[in-house]
């Protein structure tokens, strides 16, 4: 696929159930990936154009709107990249019609009884969270959930009632609005304008992307902010979001291949123990015998 009037990119995305995600990569970072081909998978789409690219009611749910030239027309589709955990997913809809060209995991009626992903059918984006969409919650909307719920402090109930808002993230809104501390009651006018200029920085694309680490420099997450209340050893920061997202998931896939050769590791080891033991166990018989 290639953005109009805009040179070609290519776009990494990972149905992968632990590091589902959608990254743009270099032409370093695509080596790797030469090896793969094309085949059937999604062949109505080669050699479109991106007409437009955006993020589905703020949830994790990205729409790349296409078109391509044919012999006899104009053909408009959409792309939908499903980043939901293991049931991630990438499937290619008739703008049209609607209906489901290709997907990357079909889903039967065996499979789901709720959702099926298959071609010829109509396509139904995957079940929101029960949360609200910060971009289309009013002010008296917002006011209201802050005060329905005086049992969570803020970040819990920035984090439990909003889309796309995580720990990190409800920090900076907090920061913005009434310094470090999550503590209520605090003015609710202060909260609602702190909550409205993050929301704003981040449509303007003014973000500062950083990677937070533990204190044993493991990674927590991506915030697009620098946090004051992170330490500076804590934090890397990166120029764009995909950079820091790079960052993020190598480091997870690489602690997690490390986890899997310790489990290896000491599978082996007990393994051996154990049959040293028998080793061992069948010796002394051996010895009892013969004495």
């Amino acid at each position: 696929l290639t953005c109009r009037e805009r040179e070609s990119k290519t776009i990494l995305f990972s149905a992968d159930p632990l590091h589902c995600r959608m990254v743009s990569l270099t032409e370093e970072e695509l080596s790797p990936f030469q090896w793969w081909t094309t085949g059937s998978l999604f062949s109505q789409a080669l050699d479109a154009i991106i007409l437009n690219i955006e993020q589905v009611d703020f949830d994790r749910v990205m729409k790349f709107s296409c078109q391509k030239d044919t012999e006899f027309e104009k053909v408009e589709f959409e792309l939908y990249f499903e980043l939901t955990g293991r049931n991630a997913n990438a499937i290619l809809v008739q703008t049209k019609s609607g209906l489901i060209l290709d997907a990357l995991r079909k889903v039967r009626l065996g499979q789901s009884r709720f959702r099926q992903i298959l071609p010829g059918i109509k396509y139904h984006l995957p079940p929101a969270p029960r949360k609200h969409n910060p971009y289309a919650t009013s002010e008296e909307e917002f006011k209201k959930i802050i005060l329905d719920h005086p049992e969570e402090n803020l970040l819990q109930v920035l984090t439990s009632h909003f889309m796309g808002v995580d720990e990190l993230l409800a920090e900076k809104i907090v920061e913005e609005s009434v310094g470090a501390s999550p503590l209520k009651p605090l003015p609710l006018e202060h909260l609602w304008k702190g909550f409205k200029s993050v929301l704003g920085v981040i449509s303007a694309n003014e973000i500062s992307p950083h990677l937070i680490l533990d204190s044993e420099q493991k990674p927590v997450g991506i915030s697009l902010f620098d946090l004051n209340s992170v330490p500076e050893e804590q934090k890397i920061s990166f120029r764009n979001l995909n950079q820091a997202l790079q960052k993020l998931f190598s480091l997870e896939i690489e602690q997690r291949q490390g986890s899997r050769k310790l489990q290896t590791l000491i599978s082996v080891t007990q393994n051996g123990i154990e049959k040293l033991k028998k080793t061992e166990e069948t010796n002394v018989l051996a010895v009892e015998r013969i004495v």
